[in-house]
């Protein structure tokens, strides 16, 4: 079951149709509720890491994708260079092929950056918000009389 599901559950328990706190709480399946928790947010922070090793992989292939379109460029330079004018045209269509590959490869980091932030910003918006949750519940837990 995923942490917000347990979350709604485990409110269930502290609170009424209506809003109000129960009077009587179920405090064992309370704790089962929190155990499940514990266990499932451990999930969402290897979410988290694997997206750290993502964005890692994804700037990698993006540099080798640069390095092989250079490493490409330079070779057909070398095969293009036959005589002195041949040698000019090489190099100008060498550097406009190092040019595009470094704008594709700015262009595919900006894009990884971007897509990452969002990720990032999504999965602390969802963290804050169990944290909140957490929060309120055991605010309202304090607040509740047993008898």
């Amino acid at each position: 079951m995923d942490s917000l599901s347990l979350l709604e559950l485990l409110e269930d328990e502290f609170v009424d149709e209506k809003g109000f706190a129960k009077r009587k709480v179920d405090l064992n399946h309370c704790l089962q509720l929190i155990g499940e928790l514990k266990s499932s947010l451990p999930g969402c922070l290897k979410e988290a890491l694997q997206i750290i090793s993502n964005k890692q992989q994804i700037l990698h292939n993006a540099d080798c994708v640069a390095k092989n379109t250079i490493a490409t460029a330079e070779q057909k330079a070398r095969h293009l260079v036959s005589d002195s004018e041949t040698m000019q045209l090489a190099q100008q269509e060498a550097k406009k092929i190092v040019s595009r590959a470094v704008i594709q490869r700015d262009v595919l980091i900006d894009k990884t950056k971007t897509h990452l932030e969002t990720m990032f910003d999504e999965t602390e918006q969802f963290l804050l918000g169990l944290l909140s949750m957490v929060r309120k519940n055991r605010q309202e837990l304090r607040s509740v009389a047993f008898n």
